[in-house]
């Protein structure tokens, strides 16, 4: 069993693991610390996803460790061999079984909003690869958080192609969806083995199987999606114009501008979208 506290020092963060009795302490910035932290919760839906529907690729793993994750400035390295998660991170290494997933999952979670969940703000509601990719470097820098209901079709999206927003019946995704092209050409930030036309599956699967909510991210007072454009183009393919739950971060300055974003995806630099 892995348990993971986090004490709040005056210089930084000193992190303290405990992995089967044994105790770890380092120091480390917060944002660091942050990035850590939501990028074990990245890795560990990697395995979740690949226990559940790579089977083989698991089996795999009892011969060989998987690769599942590397970022050489927070020393991490994150694989999975023969039913168990190893981990190396700064100066720490330890390792647990795949059953504990869950435990260090909410372990997480909860230091997660414990510190910085403000404004009923609840960290599981973002995917991980939100919170990995984007608004990990962000979290210390929320100043306040909105709920409210909107119409698809009052929302505009964002197309890769052309630096532009764009309302969801124009947008590449959904036009793809209604001509079944699942397998269409495009960066994107799937599960590790996960192709565009099984993501595309699956989400239209789970939007199917039970509608579950979600919310769609905005940033302040834009209403330009930044998280959550794949589903909400499933659910308009599927059910139409429906009202969803949106959730508005107020964050000054975010990392996650459309010139960033692009500039990491395309190699060139485009003009901020608000």
């Amino acid at each position: 069993m892995c348990r993971i506290n986090i004490e709040i020092h005056k210089t930084g963060l000193t992190r303290t693991f405990n992995v089967s009795g044994k105790s770890f302490s380092i120091e480390v910035s917060e944002h660091d610390s942050i990035e850590l932290m939501v990028s074990m919760l990245r890795a560990q839906s990697e395995v979740s996803y690949i226990i559940q529907e790579k089977y083989d690729i698991y089996m795999s793993t009892q011969w060989a460790p998987l690769l599942i994750m590397k970022k050489e400035r927070l020393g991490l390295n994150v694989e999975l061999t023969r039913g168990r998660i190893k981990i190396q991170a700064l100066c720490l290494s330890f390792e647990y079984g795949i059953n504990s997933i869950s435990r260090v999952n909410d372990a997480i979670y909860d230091i997660l909003n414990r510190e910085y969940g403000h404004y009923n703000l609840d960290f599981r509601v973002f995917s991980t690869t939100y919170l990995e990719h984007m608004l990990g470097v962000d979290i210390p820098n929320i100043e306040k958080v909105k709920f409210e209901q909107r119409k698809i079709s009052e929302l505009f999206f964002f197309n890769r192609k052309k630096p532009k927003k764009a309302k969801i019946f124009e947008h590449e995704l959904y036009k793809n969806l209604q001509k079944k092209e699942f397998d269409y050409e495009r960066a994107e930030t799937n599960y590790l083995f996960e192709s565009n036309q099984e993501r595309l599956r699956r989400i239209l699967a789970e939007i199917g199987a039970n509608k579950k909510d979600f919310y769609t991210v905005l940033y302040g007072d834009e209403d330009v999606v930044r998280d959550g454009t794949h589903r909400l183009a499933c659910i308009y393919y599927l059910y139409g114009d429906l009202q969803v739950p949106v959730m508005r971060l107020y964050i000054p300055d975010p990392y996650y501008s459309y010139s960033l974003y692009n500039a990491s995806i395309n190699n060139e630099v485009v003009e901020v979208i608000r």
